[in-house]
């Protein structure tokens, strides 16, 4: 994949069910170039290689040790904010045993509630990747 379209993609990690079957189908029909994956390990590696944005569902984030990810972030530069979408359930509990302290240490987060609609699914989408995109003022 050419190097600048790596920076355009979003990364889609919800492991359980269709999600994210049903968020890839949803935003490539809207022109996003998505890649879906199912292991912890592999998102890590896919975000290091480069990615626009992710996509992640919570319970996903929770079963994982997350020290690979915190470390790849803290070796960004020093003007990039990896832009995450965290997908909640209702329930999701996210005040009990450290979730939101957690999640706060991803850095750019965007919380979203499920089910969600289509239309907020691209807004996000689209949200982040601009976030993203940004080029700094100054290095």
């Amino acid at each position: 994949m050419r190097e600048e379209l790596r920076e355009e993609r979003i990364l889609i990690f919800a492991p359980r069910g269709r999600d994210a079957e049903v968020m890839s189908s949803v935003l490539t029909h809207a022109g996003f170039l998505c890649r879906t994956v199912d292991s912890f390990e592999r998102f890590v590696a896919d975000i290091a290689e480069g990615a626009g944005a992710a996509i992640v569902a919570q319970e996903a984030l929770q079963a994982a040790d997350s020290a690979v990810l915190r470390a790849w972030l803290e070796r960004q530069e020093h003007w990039s904010d990896f832009p995450f979408v965290v997908l909640l359930s209702q329930s999701s509990g996210l005040a009990a045993d450290g979730a939101h302290e957690r999640l706060g240490e991803l850095g750019n987060v965007v919380l979203l509630e499920r089910p969600l609609n289509v239309q907020t699914l691209r807004s996000a989408a689209l949200s982040a990747l601009r976030a993203r995109a940004r080029k700094p003022w100054c290095t």
